[in-house]
């Protein structure tokens, strides 16, 4: 998580039900928003409300947010679908966009590349000045 802007001491993650971890569980995308919105500070935005987010919910400011900013995107229909177990496309897409949006990246450093083999999903490297994540 270096280089991206965000607190490393932060706690990004607490919407699992304790005490469990939940590491073969899979991550939705109201939680990626709202480890997005974490490690920009917990910042507050107005936005367009979505129409299937109930705003009560732990993702609901960082939901509002990450539409403010364009780092996450709904569906043609003004859904958002929190959710929705994400996808590696729509993940390695709100990486992009924080990276480029929220960490003020040059997106000529922010690279995603398709591996040819499908097991291996894509690949994804954003790189900064003596840092670079990904493989």
């Amino acid at each position: 998580i270096l280089g991206l802007g965000g607190e490393s001491s932060r706690p990004l993650l607490s919407c699992v039900r304790k005490p469990s971890f939940a590491p073969y569980e899979n991550v939705t995308r109201g939680q990626v928003a709202t480890i997005s919105w974490r490690l920009a500070g917990e910042p507050l935005a107005s936005a367009t409300a979505f129409a299937d987010v109930n705003y009560d919910e732990y993702y609901g400011k960082a939901v509002t947010w990450a539409r403010a900013t364009s780092v996450v995107s709904g569906y043609p229909n003004n859904t958002f679908a929190p959710d929705k177990p994400v996808s590696r496309e729509e993940l390695v897409s709100m990486m992009r966009n924080y990276a480029i949006k929220i960490a003020h990246m040059d997106p000529r450093l922010v690279l995603v590349q398709s591996r040819g083999d499908a097991r291996l999903g894509l690949r994804v490297r954003l790189c900064s000045p003596g840092v670079c994540l990904g493989n």
